[in-house]
């Protein structure tokens, strides 16, 4: 089982907000690529009845786009809005779908209550800012690269450049680091020691393997859509992942006692 960062006072429910007690590689033997492959993939098998949810609504959605006259008006009337609205628009919805809605199941579960700090609410909600920016450049960025349509060929293009470069190269690494960063009680030492060792096979390929299996049909669905609904639609999967992001960056130890 993987070893990531624990505070003494590990939940149950594997959020946290206390400094963590980092784990040196010569706590224990350091995990092997199947072993974190399988805990990539274990993660991905627990998020699948909601992934399957979430796939069958936005099918659902897309369907009701090209297909229900009513949705249709009121999807154009709410991407007209974020038109307006500009880069304001994705830093708000993200913030709250990724940020503000985590934090209020925190403040709502008592195992979790104590956790969810003023603190750590500041922190979601200027992480995700930051984050619905980058998801909307990155739309506007590929559609002028690959165009607007909803072909075979342009959803591969798109999906591939966003989840094996954008994703793989720079979403799951800073994420990762961004959340142990806060776990390490903003602390730069204590964050380089959680890092020591095979950090990447240990940190990040169970979280990039866990969110493919969210992400990769979610983008698919994300990127048939207009561009200007692309935004809207992506923040309710980005509620789901952010979720599970909190889920992953723990230590077992408490599954392991």
């Amino acid at each position: 089982m993987l070893r990531h960062t624990m505070p003494a006072s590990q939940s149950d429910s594997g959020v946290t907000n206390d400094p963590p007690r980092p784990v040196h590689p010569t706590d224990a033997a350091e995990p092997t690529f199947v072993d974190a492959a399988r805990e990539g993939l274990l993660a991905a098998r627990r998020n699948l009845l909601p992934g399957v949810v979430l796939w069958i609504a936005g099918v659902a959605l897309l369907l009701g786009y090209f297909y229900v006259p009513l949705l249709a008006g009121l999807l154009d009337r709410l991407a007209n809005k974020k038109e307006d609205w500009g880069l304001l628009y994705p830093m708000v919805s993200t913030a709250v779908f990724a940020g503000a809605i985590p934090w209020i199941v925190m403040r709502c579960r008592s195992v979790s209550r104590e956790k969810a700090t003023w603190g750590r609410l500041v922190f979601f909600l200027v992480f995700w800012a930051e984050r619905g920016v980058e998801v909307d450049v990155l739309y506007r960025w590929q559609a002028h690269l690959f165009g607007h349509g909803n072909d075979v060929l342009t959803l591969v293009l798109k999906t591939v450049l966003d989840q094996f470069v954008y994703v793989g190269l720079w979403i799951v690494p800073t994420s990762v680091l961004a959340y142990l960063w806060f776990d390490a009680g903003c602390s730069l030492r204590r964050t380089r020691e959680a890092l020591r060792g095979h950090w990447y096979r240990r940190l990040m390929l169970p979280v990039m393997l866990a969110n493919w299996g969210v992400w990769i049909p979610a983008v698919v669905i994300i990127y048939i859509l207009p561009l200007p609904l692309q935004v809207p639609i992506h923040n309710l999967v980005v509620c789901l992942w952010a979720l599970m992001l909190i889920f992953l960056i723990r230590d077992k130890d408490s599954e392991q006692a």
